[in-house]
């Protein structure tokens, strides 16, 4: 598989969709989270693991994706509102009670949920360490877009 080829992908959206698409063929995951749902990691996501959470930041955009994927038995969503946060917020600028409060909601996915044999970490900027470093423990295979050099520092993958 080359990813010139074998994979139609605008700019950087949809970077992940290799990595999803071999990493779901290779370990057949039973179980999976995906943090931050989209139009290229959801559907390899529904069509590759048994049984599916999405967590979701952003209403508007979950009703969207809803919409081409709505819930089925296997793949159910969560939306969790964070308080004044959009999509290209980053941390400092998240107030340490909200901070606080998406740490416990993760925390509380992980006392609720069974082994994770799949997480991917694609949500909003500001809650994308706090989902790494809450609900990686719990899981087989971690995959966290956007860990190129240049993105690093931007989602703070450094701390």
């Amino acid at each position: 598989m080359t990813l010139e080829n074998d994979w139609q992908i605008e700019q950087t959206w949809g970077s992940n969709q290799p990595v999803l698409k071999g990493v779901t063929e290779i370990a057949k995951p039973e179980y999976g989270i995906e943090t931050g749902c989209g139009s290229f990691s959801t559907p390899i996501l529904r069509e590759n693991v048994k049984n599916l959470l999405t967590v979701e930041h952003d209403m508007s955009w979950l009703k969207k994706i809803k919409q081409k994927y709505p819930p089925t038995p296997f793949h159910q969503y969560i939306v969790h509102s964070i308080p004044g946060a959009f999509n290209g917020m980053s941390p400092e600028q998240m107030a340490p009670s909200t901070l606080k409060e998406l740490n416990t909601f993760y925390e509380a996915i992980i006392e609720l949920q069974q082994p994770i044999n799949l997480l991917l970490v694609d949500t909003f900027r500001c809650a994308r360490v706090p989902a790494a470093l809450n609900l990686s423990p719990k899981a087989e295979i971690v995959v966290i877009h956007d860990v190129r050099p240049s993105s690093r520092e931007y989602y703070q993958y450094h701390k």
